[in-house]
C-alpha cells in the first residue's frame, strides 16, 4: 500500500476502522481506477479476510461461510466487490447478508457509482469512504515512475492512477484514440474504418471498458462539432456484449458520415 496517492483521509478512515475492531456495513465509492479495490484487498487480506464477486452465488456462499466459522475468530472482513453492478437478485441476496450480518463482521460494499446502489443497500451503510481523482501534481509523480510521461494518456487518465498503468504499455490505447479522430474529421471513409482490436475485446462490465470509454470520449472532446455521434457510440458500444461491437462501430461511424 505504500505506492498508492491520493484519497490519504479516506485511507486512514479505512485503516482505522479496521484497527479500531469496529463492526458495521461500509461503503467504498468512486470512479474506477483509483485503488480502492487493491488498498481494500491489501487492508482486509489474510485468513480473516473474503473477498466475493457481487453475484447470488457468491454472496450466499460468503454468508455461509460466516455462519459456520470458528466462534474464536474475533473479527471477520467481507468485501463484496463491484455492487453498483448488481442484478436485482444479487442485490436481494446482498441486502439480506447486510440485515442480518454476523456480530464482529465488517462488511465492505464496494462500487464505482454510488448512484447504481439501491437505497435500501445505502440505508445499511454505517459510514462510506468516497474516493476522488487525484490532483494532477500527484498524477504527473506518478506518471514520472513508469519512466517518460505520455501527455496524451495522463490526459485521458483524468486522475486516475490505475487507467494511466493500465493504457501505459498498451499501444492499442492510442491507436484507438487515433481511430476516432479520423473518423470524426472525415479525413477517410467511415464506413471502410476498421474495428479497433480494443472494441472486440470488450466484455461485460469491467475497468477494462471504463478506460475504452475514458478514451473515446478524450477523442470526441478534440473536435466538438463531431463530439454526439462519438459520445453517443461510446456509450452505445460499451453497454453490448463484444459480439455486437462491430455492428455498433459501422452504425456509429455511418452516423457521423452523415
Amino acid at each position: 500500500m505504500q505506492d498508492m496517492i491520493g484519497n490519504e483521509s479516506s485511507r486512514q478512515g479505512m485503516t482505522d476502522a479496521v484497527s479500531s475492531g469496529r463492526a458495521g456495513v461500509f461503503f467504498v465509492h468512486g470512479p474506477w481506477g483509483l485503488g480502492k479495490r487493491a488498498f481494500l484487498e491489501a487492508l482486509v487480506g489474510g485468513e480473516r479476510g473474503l473477498v466475493v464477486e457481487s453475484t447470488v452465488d457468491g454472496i450466499r456462499s460468503v454468508k455461509s461461510k460466516l455462519v459456520t466459522a470458528p466462534l474464536l475468530e474475533v473479527s471477520h472482513d467481507v468485501v463484496v466487490l463491484d455492487c453498483d453492478e448488481m442484478s436485482v437478485p444479487a442485490q436481494d441476496a446482498c441486502l439480506k447478508l447486510l440485515e442480518e450480518p454476523p456480530s464482529e463482521t465488517r462488511i465492505w460494499v464496494h462500487a464505482s457509482d454510488a448512484s447504481g446502489i439501491g437505497r435500501a443497500l445505502l440505508s445499511r451503510r454505517r459510514a462510506e469512504f468516497r474516493w476522488i481523482p487525484v490532483s494532477s501534481e500527484d498524477m504527473g509523480r506518478f506518471a514520472a515512475s513508469f519512466g517518460d510521461v505520455d501527455d496524451l494518456l495522463l490526459e485521458i487518465a483524468a486522475g486516475r492512477p490505475g487507467s494511466y498503468a493500465s493504457m501505459r504499455p498498451d499501444p492499442r490505447f492510442r491507436m484507438l484514440h487515433d481511430t476516432a479522430i479520423r473518423a470524426m474529421a472525415g479525413s477517410n471513409d467511415p464506413l471502410l474504418e476498421p474495428l479497433p482490436a480494443l472494441l472486440s475485446e470488450i466484455d461485460g462490465v469491467t475497468p477494462f471498458r471504463e478506460t475504452v470509454f475514458m478514451t473515446l470520449c478524450h477523442a470526441a472532446k478534440t473536435d466538438p462539432p463531431r463530439s454526439p455521434p462519438i459520445l453517443r457510440f461510446a456509450s452505445k458500444i460499451l453497454s453490448h456484449p463484444s459480439m455486437n461491437a462491430e455492428l455498433h462501430w459501422f452504425t456509429a461511424l455511418a452516423s457521423m458520415r452523415a
